[in-house]
């Protein structure tokens, strides 16, 4: 990576932390296989209410779900070692695993309807989020369940808040949740140790991990970045927060706080077929890697394409397609994009992320990974995306000459059915559609565009594709849409032409 390329990243960073209520502060890391570091950058602040306190590349960051990898690595070690196996029955590890009830709701007098499940919930289940777990914030029922029975609230780590009942029947299909955090206490039943020491000694001491944990120190929290919450017009204000000191719970699907460095030293590990390249430390087996990043729920008939709600929307925006228009599957415990991702990710990359719009992605093919890290609810932030796509695509060398950018369209705002349609502005220099399908409801215009060359024409309804991407550029330097009149009550595919032949309609 040349200089002036990490030049570029640096003010592609600073102009999302610059301009008004962008993001406050990032950190961006990527490296290689062999632990060499290809870009590193930090732009911003730690928090918003502190303007004297600037963000740094040692900063710690709350990675929430990032933590479900460190959880699955470990499981994966007693698999190794032949403690556990993925497909026997859980409750054989854990009692409580098989004590679990599935919720199909409530009755009139908001009594809960309880049954037995059919299926027994297993560690590959867990790991791949069919094991009928759910989370509160993504599933209405389990919300409406934590509120009847005054559940603590998410990510509390008192141990009534992994205690729900499941939403579904184990095995039939995907729908993210705590199976992971149950997977945890697998791991401390097994060992005898708490998580949190386990990971210690045998992941993040071998990796030369020092700022991971659950519980950071004094000093680590004088590091740690500020949450910040986007409010419905599209302002930032900080969140305070602070870590309990009675942890009952060490959570394995959401628990750790960590920084950049420390994190793709995980994921160079696993670039690495197991092995550090850093320390030499072996891990995980390369037979062992291989199986994590196969695809685990498209052989057995179970879609990702379903829309996730937000029933906590200060928590999360709404997800309507997780990846729309890319065929994907689930890993054990990271989604696989089974399509070349329009930042130059092969086919067969994976990524993941956490709540408070922290992201990661490992592509083994070309040996390169790397993360996004923010402090910012809710999920899904518009904001972050674009700066993902952005830094991610120029690490590749294909922006700006051919960008190409995944962008979801967030509103700004929720809205209700009958209220008139309102989105944010996007920059649509240089986009077109190509080989993808967009979904557009009016609840959220979101979609995944292949950007590569063209101009939105707002009179048309259509985009105006070209093959030289210069050409585009030029004509449609620096105008601005509004998209809000391609919204509709269903989700609507388009109608695809090449590059180069003329205009693809938005029906």
């Amino acid at each position: 990576m040349t200089v002036s390329t990490s030049t570029e990243i640096d003010q592609i960073l600073q102009s999302f932390t610059d301009r008004k209520d962008g993001i406050p502060g990032v950190v961006c890391r990527a490296v290689d296989k062999e632990g060499n570091v290809l870009y590193e950058g930090v732009s911003g602040l730690r928090g918003l209410n502190d303007e004297s306190t600037p963000m740094t590349t040692d900063s710690v960051f709350w990675i929430a779900s990032f933590t479900k990898l460190i959880t699955t690595i470990a499981v994966m070690q007693l698999v190794e070692q032949g403690k556990v196996e993925l497909d026997t029955p859980a409750e054989q590890y854990l009692d409580q695993i098989g004590k679990f009830r599935v919720l199909e709701g409530h009755d009139e007098n908001d009594k809960p309807i309880f049954r037995e499940p059919k299926t027994k919930i297993t560690l590959r289940m867990m790991l791949t989020h069919t094991s009928g777990h759910t989370y509160d914030f993504f599933n209405h029922n389990h919300l409406k369940h934590n509120k009847l029975n005054n559940i603590s609230a998410p990510f509390s780590t008192k141990r009534d808040t992994i205690m729900a009942p499941l939403g579904f029947e184990p095995g039939t299909r995907w729908e993210y949740g705590l199976g992971i955090d149950w997977c945890g206490q697998v791991v401390e039943t097994i060992t005898g140790m708490s998580l949190g020491d386990y990971f210690q000694k045998n992941i993040f001491e071998p990796l030369g991990c020092k700022d991971t944990s659950f519980t950071p120190t004094k000093e680590q929290m004088g590091r740690h970045a500020k949450l910040h919450m986007r409010r419905e017009d599209g302002t930032l204000t900080q969140r305070e927060y602070e870590i309990a000191d009675d942890v009952e719970v060490h959570l394995g699907g959401a628990g750790c706080h960590s920084t950049a460095a420390d994190y793709t030293a995980i994921l160079a590990c696993l670039l690495n077929d197991g092995r550090s390249p850093t320390t030499g430390a072996q891990l995980l087996k390369k037979a062992t890697v291989d199986d994590m990043f196969q695809d685990q729920t498209t052989p057995r008939g179970i879609s990702l394409e379903e829309p996730i709600p937000n029933p906590l929307p200060h928590l999360s925006n709404p997800l309507p397609n997780l990846m729309p228009g890319v065929r994907k599957g689930w890993g054990l415990s990271f989604l696989i994009s089974h399509d070349a991702l329009p930042t130059g990710r092969s086919a067969g990359s994976v990524w993941w992320a956490g709540i408070a719009n922290c992201y990661w992605w490992a592509d083994r093919e070309k040996g390169v990974a790397g993360v996004t890290l923010t402090q910012i609810f809710p999920f899904a932030d518009v904001e972050v995306f674009e700066l993902w796509g952005k830094w991610e695509g120029k690490l590749g060398q294909f922006y700006p000459s051919s960008l190409l950018l995944w962008i979801h369209c967030i509103p700004i705002a929720p809205r209700s059915h009958d209220a008139p349609s309102t989105v944010r502005y996007m920059d649509l220099r240089n986009i077109c559609l190509r080989d993808r399908r967009c979904s557009i409801n009016r609840d959220c215009l979101y979609h995944a565009c292949v950007l590569t060359s063209g101009v939105y024409n707002v009179e048309r309804n259509s985009w105006a594709l070209y093959s030289t991407p210069t050409r585009a550029s030029s004509r449609s330097s620096g105008h601005r849409f509004r998209l809000d009149h391609i919204h509709s009550t269903r989700a609507q595919p388009t109608k695809i032409l090449s590059p180069g032949i003329g205009s693809v309609s938005l029906e």
